[in-house]
């Protein structure tokens, strides 16, 4: 944290410095700085899934829900592609079903899209990991570790996992991915 709020007193109009402190103050669990910092990199870079993909994070963290969800279907409209019928109906999973019945329908949207790819894997995990479907989030976590996506060194501190976090296939995971747990 000290090196990332250095580099930004260095070079303050810096997308990435900016960005890269908000992540790193989401993996500390300093959820208030973290969206301060984020939203200032949203600022300077609209619609950049590198920034939103986080803030998503932070503010489920932090119960802010609908700006969660909000967030995550401008995700899904500009790095996804969805077009409005989609887009509709996941705003009415959230409205009907709340962040369940929102997370239902998007693993649903997105499952033929994501099987196949490597982040994909990744993020069908977290989505599993939301629901709080451990079974089907260790499937995927390992289809990601298999595929070497570059989402799996974060394991370690990304708190969209933490619900995983109690069950001893998360340690056994992170021995064979050369971590401690």
């Amino acid at each position: 944290m000290a090196a990332g709020r250095r580099a930004r007193e260095l070079d303050p109009l810096s997308f990435r410095t900016n960005w890269s402190l908000g992540r790193i103050l989401c993996f500390a669990r300093k959820y208030d700085e973290a969206l301060s910092e984020l939203r200032h990199a949203s600022d300077m870079q609209r619609n950049s899934s590198m920034v939103d993909v986080w803030i998503v994070k932070v503010c489920l963290k932090m119960g802010s829900a609908d700006e969660a969800v909000a967030t995550d279907l401008r995700i899904r409209s500009y790095r996804d592609g969805f077009g409005n019928g989609s887009l509709h109906e996941l705003r009415v999973a959230y409205s009907e079903g709340g962040l369940p019945g929102y997370w239902r329908r998007l693993r649903r949207l997105v499952l033929p899209k994501f099987h196949s790819t490597a982040n994909g894997a990744y993020r069908l995990a977290e989505i599993n990991a939301y629901l709080g479907d451990k079974e089907e989030a260790f499937r995927w976590l390992e289809k990601a570790y298999e595929s070497r996506t570059n989402w799996m060194p974060w394991i370690r501190v990304d708190p969209s996992l933490d619900a995983l976090r109690s069950d001893s296939r998360f340690d056994a995971l992170l021995r064979r991915m050369g971590f401690q747990p």
